[in-house]
């Protein structure tokens, strides 16, 4: 799931989640424009769980013992490129 943002001069509006939709993906937002202020726009798409504060990558590798198992339970799987991996919490949130 990725997320839709516009920003126009030094305003930034969260236009949502992008659903499939015509055989590609959008969705129909409406915001008024004197929101948004003048100038140039700039879009940009975030991926949900997009390099949060207090998270880390950790890679998995078949065969290889995986030294944060007892993170687990509130982690969840992730992929980056071809990399598949888990994405956990560090120290510092917990």
């Amino acid at each position: 799931m990725c997320r839709l943002f516009v920003r126009c001069g030094s305003r930034e509006e969260n236009l949502g989640i992008v659903v499939p939709m015509d055989g590609g993906f959008g969705l129909d937002t409406r915001i008024p424009v004197k929101r948004l202020g003048e100038g140039e726009m700039e879009f940009r798409l975030v991926p949900k769980h997009a390099d949060r504060p207090g998270e880390r990558f950790v890679p998995i590798y078949p065969e290889e013992p995986f030294s944060y198992i007892s993170r687990l339970k509130d982690a969840y799987l992730a992929r980056q490129g071809e990399q598949l991996g888990a994405i956990i919490r560090t120290k510092e949130k917990m």
